[in-house]
């Protein structure tokens, strides 16, 4: 206990520090990662992925290698456009179908096969592609 006053303990200053502490513990461990990892650009995100085991190399690699192929990102970008498609969906698909003119050669049971995408969404896209 922290004696104040003559030797008295003080419960609320306690309390108060004990709510300080704890705050600076979570900015420390919990929000500071967080900001620090908002910092990072998408190849740098990646390979921080990679080293923590969260991703293998074969993934890293090939995520590493969308995000440098202008064309696999107008194609997400395009993607993206329709409703239902967000940046997951739309990098997974992208990932099998690099580029627009892949993707509008490919029937809509091809674009199924992608793991992840279901029938409404490749109908979406064969529609707007």
């Amino acid at each position: 206990m922290i004696p104040l006053y003559g030797g008295e303990t003080d419960p609320t200053i306690l309390a108060a520090f004990v709510v300080l502490w704890a705050a600076v513990e979570a900015y420390d461990h919990v929000i500071s990662p967080r900001i620090e990892d908002q910092d990072l650009d998408p190849v740098e995100d990646l390979k921080r992925d990679y080293e923590k085991g969260r991703i293998t190399l074969d993934e890293f690699e090939d995520r590493v290698e969308l995000h440098l192929d202008d064309r696999a990102q107008d194609t997400c970008q395009r993607l993206e456009r329709i409703d239902g498609i967000g940046p997951d969906t739309s990098a997974t698909i992208a990932r099998q179908y690099r580029t627009l003119d892949e993707l509008r050669d490919a029937t809509r049971e091809e674009i199924e096969g992608v793991h992840g995408i279901g029938p409404s969404a490749s109908k979406a896209v064969k529609r707007q592609i």
